[in-house]
């Protein structure tokens, strides 16, 4: 407990600088801007985690799999969109799950057999993804401000944060407790080389109000914004099967 409250306390002023100077960039890069909303140039598939009437799609022969792990694939889905994006190779999320599996990017039980339910781990998805054809790293602080200049010079953003904020739109009331959840960084929104929204694909879509090309204010995104991501880039000389 003193440990994380000596990391915090140590880690705060970092924060603040390297945000201070991505705001600062963000500014240069944008401000002469003739268009307030900006896009990635690659066409993001929507990939959801979940789709109760085409569940056999995702690559599950049982349909108690596909209820068992639909919930838990965020991150697999959000690799799958980028995937399909840069290198149009379509593996199941099925396929996805499993390879992740193997690389221990899910924990569902230690060793003591007690079901633990922890992941997905940001080193084994980046393993995955090599394996498609991207290079990735984990970012364990990002600003929004900086994660937008990553979009602009061409990579591709999973973005890790609080599922009530990204899925419902509003900040999380204190009475519902966190639950980590990642979606892709599409595009942002910016007035005179000030970040004010971000748009982004929500793979847990079936019955949220945000899904596909979802919108928040950079206000309400930062309040469910853990400041963490993965950034992908494509290899260079890829053959796209």
């Amino acid at each position: 407990m003193y440990k994380d409250i000596l990391k915090k306390i140590l880690y705060t002023p970092f924060t603040l600088v390297i945000s201070y100077l991505d705001k600062k960039q963000f500014k240069t890069v944008t401000k002469d801007f003739t268009t307030t909303d900006i896009f990635t140039h690659y066409t993001m598939p929507y990939i959801p985690q979940r789709n109760a009437k085409s569940w056999r799609s995702f690559g599950w022969a049982k349909r108690s799999d596909y209820d068992f792990l639909s919930v838990r694939i965020c991150a697999i889905a959000c690799l799958s969109m980028i995937i399909r994006a840069v290198t149009k190779q379509k593996p199941t999320l099925k396929t996805l799950t499993e390879k992740g599996l193997v690389l221990s990017g899910y924990t569902l039980y230690n060793q003591q057999g007690k079901f633990v339910d922890q992941g997905w781990f940001h080193h084994p998805l980046i393993q995955l993804a090599d394996e498609y054809g991207l290079l990735g790293i984990t970012k364990k602080y990002i600003s929004p401000e900086r994660a937008c200049l990553e979009l602009l010079a061409g990579k591709l953003v999973i973005l890790s944060g609080d599922a009530y904020t990204f899925g419902a739109g509003q900040k999380r009331p204190k009475n519902v407790p966190f639950s980590s959840h990642q979606v892709v960084l599409v595009g942002f929104r910016q007035a005179h080389g000030v970040l004010t929204g971000m748009y982004y694909h929500n793979p847990s879509g079936e019955g949220r109000a945000l899904t596909q090309n979802a919108y928040l204010p950079i206000e309400i995104f930062r309040s469910g914004f853990n400041f963490r991501a993965l950034v992908f880039r494509r290899k260079t000389n890829l053959i796209q099967k």
